[in-house]
Parts: structure tokens; sequence; C-alpha cells
């Protein structure tokens, strides 16, 4: 909660915004309310918050909490912009808390948000500001897609679909205007635009964003990751290189889960897989999670004579609990003068694609020598280097 010193310091530019976020998810079905649940790397909240805090129109973000849900408050953003209040057993009465709460900065606009709707963006918030200098409310919304028909007393009504939209958050007022009506109001609501439908010539509809979604359950949910990779495109990229001594001693020569039929093995702790871990380091470096040496120690008794496989499954899974994004290709060259390998390749190819959920055609796997120059041109060990990228 703010102190009183505080607000006499708290300069605003006259626009806050008020986040709802203290509802139960009771339709999504989880422990923990959906606000708080992670989102692509932080908690769904968190993206609603970071949309607000970025637009240069917003003086102040007032978010209203549900203090049974105080367990989670300290995964919230912190920042001298944000204020907490505490809401009630509805939406209606959580509002006019929070408008009761911002009247002391005496502001004059608000927009009222929903926090679960994470993908509103900031030229929507600077126009509904814009629009409100000659309106008391301003409103986005959709037009419906979909056929919509009602039923009474099994008569199907058709209702005209050009005139039918769907009202999205964030709502901009006045806010002298919202808190007036909310005062004055003896009806429940559930939508703050309802207070203005009257004298619709106070209210200003502008075109809202059919990405502008509201999580709602577990579909919504996978929609949003989608929806947030979609909107975040930048690929990850990831080298890895791993370099082996050839062993004059009998065993096998592994090169991506393909024994390859040669006189010499490969000096490792492991399998001495290289293209594995190549392969692996470079989804590792990606994700920014160190090297294949931190998560499997060669120090370690437990990972004498590894299957390096376990290494790129591990790796692999670790991107997609970390990230949950996916792999779009990977690039892997082997360096040394032997062994000649050109007759595995498809099979090393199948191998990768398989332990990575790829198609055989993102994988390429190529090898060049060194003209007989340093080390491996004298053919005393094998390297390979891999890039993977990660969409």
């Amino acid at each position: 909660m703010i102190k009183k010193k505080a607000i006499k310091k708290y300069q605003n530019n006259g626009n806050i915004a008020i986040i709802l976020a203290c509802g139960d998810s009771l339709r999504f079905k989880s422990n923990t309310p959906k606000q708080f649940i992670d989102l692509s790397q932080d908690i769904i909240v968190n993206h609603t918050i970071n949309v607000f805090l970025n637009n240069p129109k917003i003086g102040g973000i007032l978010l209203v909490l549900n203090k049974k849900h105080k367990k989670y408050f300290n995964k919230i953003i912190k920042n001298k912009k944000i204020f907490i209040t505490y809401g009630g057993d509805s939406r209606q009465k959580s509002v006019f808390y929070g408008l009761k709460f911002i009247n002391k900065f005496n502001p004059k606009n608000v927009l009222i948000h929903d926090a679960n709707r994470p993908f509103t963006d900031q030229k929507l918030i600077s126009q509904i500001i814009l629009k409100l200098s000659k309106y008391k409310a301003v409103i986005p919304r959709v037009r419906i897609q979909d056929t919509i028909k009602r039923i009474k007393k099994n008569k199907i009504l058709p209702i005209n679909r050009d005139k039918v939209f769907a009202l999205q958050t964030p709502q901009g007022f006045k806010f002298k205007e919202l808190i007036k009506k909310h005062i004055n109001s003896n009806e429940g609501f559930t939508d703050d635009s309802s207070l203005f439908d009257e004298k619709s010539e106070d209210i200003k509809y502008i075109n809202g964003s059919n990405q502008n979604i509201k999580i709602t359950d577990r579909s919504d949910l996978e929609h949003a990751e989608n929806l947030y990779h979609s909107r975040n495109k930048s690929n990850l990229l990831g080298l890895g290189i791993d370099f082996h001594k050839f062993s004059n001693k009998s065993g096998k020569l592994i090169l991506c889960g393909v024994k390859i039929p040669f006189h010499k093995t490969l000096l490792a702790h492991s399998d001495g897989d290289l293209g594995y871990h190549a392969i692996s380091d470079g989804i590792l470096g990606a994700i920014s999670e160190g090297d294949i040496g931190i998560h499997f120690p060669d120090t370690s008794k437990k990972n004498k004579n590894l299957d390096s496989a376990k290494i790129l499954k591990y790796t692999y899974d670790l991107m997609k609990k970390k990230i949950n994004r996916d792999i779009k290709n990977i690039d892997l060259t082997f360096i040394g003068e032997e062994p000649k390998f050109s007759k595995f390749q498809k099979k090393m190819k199948s191998n990768i694609a398989r332990l990575l959920n790829l198609n055989i055609k993102q994988v390429n796997i190529k090898a060049t020598t060194t003209e007989k120059m340093g080390p491996l041109g004298n053919k005393e060990g094998l390297g390979a280097f891999a890039l993977v990228n990660i969409i």
C-alpha cells in the first residue's frame, strides 16, 4: 500500500491505468489464479503491466489484487509507478475501489484493463488517450466473425452480425465522469462502458484487435503462447563446438548415434559422440544455459561412458521447459581428415531428427578438412561445429 508522504511526491501526467487482477480463475481450473501463471518466462500479469509501463503517456499503474493471493505478490514487477490496492467480490466493486484509491492523485483520465489481456498494444493505449480529449469514454471493439443466432423457446432468431461487436479493454474514461457514474449506479454491471450507454454521444468506439485476447481457459493459454512467440519472432542462435583426441585403443567410434567402422576411437569421459555434444552445446548456448560440462561434469562417475543421446535429449527438454520453443534447423559440420562417413549421414540425420522432434530435412550434416594444417590435419583428432536455430 502507498503511504501519504509518497502521494505528495508522486507526479503523474494525468493518465492512470487500473489493472484488475483479483479474479479466482474458477473457469481456468487451476490452484494458481491465472494472472499468476507463467506465460513465456514470466507471469501473465507482468506481461500486461509491461505494456503500460512502456507507454510514456501512462503516468501510473494501479493493480487491484485479491488479499487471498498474497503468496503470489512477490512475483509482481517492482516499479515506482506501480501501486497496489485490494478489490471486492465483484468486478464492479473492484473498479470502484480502484477509482477511490487513485482519486488522491487527481487524475484526468483512467484506463480500465483486465490483467489477463497481455496482448494489448501501445498504439491502442495512445489512441484511447488521444480520443479522451473529445469524449468521456473510449471503448475498443471488434466485429463478431462467426454467425450469431438467438434461440428462444426452440425458435432460432437470426442476428445481423454486422451490428454485433465484442468489447475489449483497456477502456478509457474521463476520471471524474466514471467515478461519478459508479457512485450513482445502483445496478450491477460487468462492463464500465455500460454506464455511458444512455448518452451514446459520450462514447467513442474504436477498432480493437483480434490479438487482444483474454485468457480464460487452458486453450486460451496455449493460444497465448503461440501468439507471444509470433509477436516476438527473433530467432535464438546457438553455436556448439567440440573436439576430441583420437585413441589407438580398440572400441567404437560413435557419431550422432551411429557406430562408424574405424581403427581408432575418441578419448572422452562419455561415449565421445562429439556430434551430439556440439548440438547439445548449441541448444544450451541459444537458451543461455552454459554448456554440457556444467550439466554433465566429467568429474562425475555417473557420466562415465554416458550415452550422448541422453545429453542431447536433456538439452532439448530443458529448452522446451524454459522457453517452450522449437528448433527450426541444425547445421552440423565435422572437421578432420578421417574417417570418411558420407554413407552414414542419412542415419545420423535421422537420429538427430528423432531425438529433437524434427523433420530430417531440418538437419544438415557436412564435413571439411583443415587442408592438413594443425592437429586435426595431422589426424590427431576430430572436431565438430553445430549451429542451432531456435524459433
